[in-house]
């Protein structure tokens, strides 16, 4: 094949931890009335912008704007991946600062500029990362596309059989 042969299958504790991260993550949208839920927002904008308080401007604000959401209200921008994206561009804030201060940046420039929506491109990102490894759908190997999916799910579980943040580092390096 393209790769060349195929390594064994992944143990079943590190398909445990996949199918943990999978029942953890997906799925769950951000919730207006849950406080977690906007500590962690709340998180990214401090990781993001360690100087400026946030103070009582919580949501929804224009200051959102700045993160790279669309809106006043990143709730909107948050639907289709929920919560997993808020921790995904937490992780890549503390995990890799100088990377992701580098390329959240350029979101607050003029579009003509270079700039992009950077948190609607990690809310992106994190939905195309599940798209390709089909994590949101039960297995069936049975087309060949389904195939690669599969293989893909099988080398994210190896991988988080060796590190348990193997998908947040796959998005941080996807980012990148």
């Amino acid at each position: 094949g393209l790769f060349g042969s195929r390594p064994p299958p992944p143990d079943e504790g590190a398909l445990d931890l996949l199918q943990r991260f999978i029942d953890t993550n997906l799925g769950v949208g951000y919730d207006s009335d849950e406080a977690l839920h906007l500590e962690e927002l709340c998180r990214l904008w401090a990781l993001t912008y360690p100087d400026e308080d946030l103070g009582d401007r919580k949501r929804p604000n224009s200051c959102w704007k700045k993160l790279g959401f669309q809106g006043d209200d990143p709730v909107t921008d948050l639907r289709g991946m929920g919560m997993l994206s808020v921790r995904m561009l937490c992780h890549f804030a503390s995990a890799h600062p100088a990377d992701y201060r580098r390329l959240a940046a350029r979101s607050v420039l003029d579009y003509d500029k270079g700039g992009y929506p950077f948190a609607c491109a990690g809310v992106n990102l994190c939905s195309i990362l599940i798209d390709i490894m089909q994590l949101r759908r039960s297995e069936d190997t049975a087309r060949p596309a389904n195939q690669v999916a599969a293989r893909c799910r099988d080398n994210m579980a190896r991988f988080m059989g060796q590190n348990a943040d193997a998908f947040a580092e796959g998005f941080c390096v996807s980012f990148v």
